[in-house]
């Protein structure tokens, strides 16, 4: 009885000793980020950043894409401690996008075409402005470290080392869309929905006459452009993209662009993907409709050409 009472006071003194550790540990990783960005400040816009933020904000991002385009492209990272080295950076002469962005050298998950003999380091850059990371990665590459880290990123303020583990993947969460937001956005939409068959020859781009239900994949605050899904009732699918103008320049107004024809028989042509990609885009359409920044049905009427006669 004596030896198991001793045992469980024993227990009890290495769960209090590892709590403390656990404690301490944290708190230096806590003052450390605070080291971090007191020497490298992330300011966007007048607004701070912290390195949790950032954190978070990739994990996010990455979850985003993973909810939307499923785990084929994300295995390698999901379920699984994701190392990786953080860089802020400036973007250079790119007018349409945000000037600022986040760069993330993964450590430990090496692209696919690595060898014994040669080491390709995974990166991804995510687009950042006062409101936080935008969805999706603006850049993914591969290199080796000197060409990564010596050559590529040179000059970038660093932020750290940390680790990013994805277990499970949720809906991503958005911040309500105003009703003057969305009335103003469906009018810029069927505006050009009006004018397609007089903008466009080809049947590829212009959208033929008939009833669709539109859909705009929703998207975080500050994002620059948003997927348009325009399906008609004969089943084909167009698409395209809603430049915003709150996110680009104040010169600009919101506009609809690069609007074409998926042709599921010929995705590399007429829409970018891989034609084994087919189902996975499919897919990615059916999670836009679930939780759209808006949704509405409009008809497209065929042009009528008259003689005037004076």
């Amino acid at each position: 009885m004596k030896r198991i009472i001793a045992s469980i006071k024993i227990m009890i003194i290495v769960v209090i000793v590892l709590v403390f550790c656990e404690g301490q540990s944290n708190a230096a990783q806590q003052q450390e980020k605070a080291k971090v960005i007191d020497e490298n400040p992330v300011v966007v816009n007048g607004r701070a950043f912290s390195v949790d933020e950032i954190i978070d904000g990739i994990k996010a991002v990455f979850n985003s894409d993973m909810y939307y385009f499923g785990l084929d492209w994300y295995e390698p990272f999901f379920q699984k401690d994701v190392e990786y080295d953080l860089y802020y950076a400036q973007r250079v002469g790119v007018a349409s996008a945000p000037e600022k962005a986040i760069h993330m050298i993964i450590t430990n998950v090496l692209h696919d075409l690595s060898s014994e003999n040669e080491f390709l380091y995974q990166v991804v850059g995510i687009n950042i402005t006062e409101y936080g990371l935008l969805d999706g990665f603006y850049y993914r590459s591969y290199g080796s470290w000197e060409d990564m880290v010596l050559t590529r990123h040179e000059g970038e303020n660093y932020l750290g080392h940390y680790i990013m583990r994805i277990d499970e993947v949720i809906p991503p969460q958005y911040e309500p869309k105003d009703a003057e937001w969305q009335e103003s956005t469906i009018k810029v939409i069927q505006e050009y929905m009006d004018q397609t068959l007089l903008d466009y020859a080809d049947e590829d781009y212009a959208l033929k006459p008939g009833n669709y239900h539109v859909y705009m994949r929703n998207f975080p605050r500050g994002e620059t452009y948003s997927l348009v899904v325009f399906e008609h009732q004969n089943g084909d699918v167009y698409w395209g993209q809603y430049c915003h103008l709150n996110y680009t320049s104040n010169e600009y107004a919101p506009y609809i662009s690069h609007v074409s024809r998926i042709d599921w028989e010929n995705l590399d042509e007429s829409a970018g993907w891989e034609q084994e990609d087919a189902e996975m885009l499919r897919g990615y359409i059916e999670k836009i409709k679930l939780d759209p920044a808006i949704s509405f049905e409009y008809a497209v009427k065929p042009w009528i050409i008259q003689d005037v006669v004076e």
